[in-house]
């Protein structure tokens, strides 16, 4: 996770074929909430590049991601890292319909209500959502739909976010209530 710093270490790991070492461990040790929770890390950091947004979907990661999370629900650090994943995955438009698609608003959005009390989760929670929701109507729609208003208020609420992820939550919601 944590060679996967800069953007040039992020191209590096990439070229060397760290995407599919990654995702292959992932999915030889679905069980290890460990391996989960850097696998998602490590994922969430080189979706930094944008050339690697697309090759992490191509390979199947946004599915591995969401899978994880499913799999380790009552695990924060699954969590936590899955919704960076996802919120760094989502800034390429075509991986927002991927990751809803492979079920992604309402695994963060549990993740969200299991872990409310958990700031890490909270943010990056609000930052997936705001990320799909910030330009896509039908994904606004989608949110709202699983209830997604609840569950940004009940982030901005519960806890004292940092002020750019609150301006992103409370962003999310003006969009949500004009669908």
């Amino acid at each position: 996770t944590n060679l996967a710093c800069d953007a040039e270490s992020e191209t590096a790991i990439a070229d060397a074929g760290g995407i599919e070492v990654v995702l292959r461990a992932m999915m030889a040790h679905v069980g290890h909430a460990g391996v989960q929770e850097h696998g998602c890390g490590t994922l969430g950091n080189l979706a930094e590049n944008a050339d690697n947004r697309i090759a992490i979907a191509r390979a199947g990661g946004i599915s591995l991601v969401v899978e994880a999370m499913q799999a380790h629900t009552s695990r924060a650090e699954v969590q936590e890292q899955g919704c960076l994943a996802l919120s760094n995955l989502a800034a390429n438009c075509d991986n927002k319909t991927a990751i809803a698609d492979a079920g992604g608003i309402r695994v963060v959005m549990v993740a969200m209500q299991v872990h409310a009390g958990h700031t890490g989760i909270q943010e990056e929670g609000c930052d997936v959502l705001f990320n799909m929701g910030r330009s896509d109507t039908r994904l606004q729609k989608s949110i709202k739909e699983k209830g997604g208003v609840g569950v940004v208020k009940a982030a901005i609420v519960a806890l004292e976010l940092n002020a750019p992820c609150t301006m992103q939550a409370r962003a999310l919601l003006r969009k949500l209530a004009s669908v």
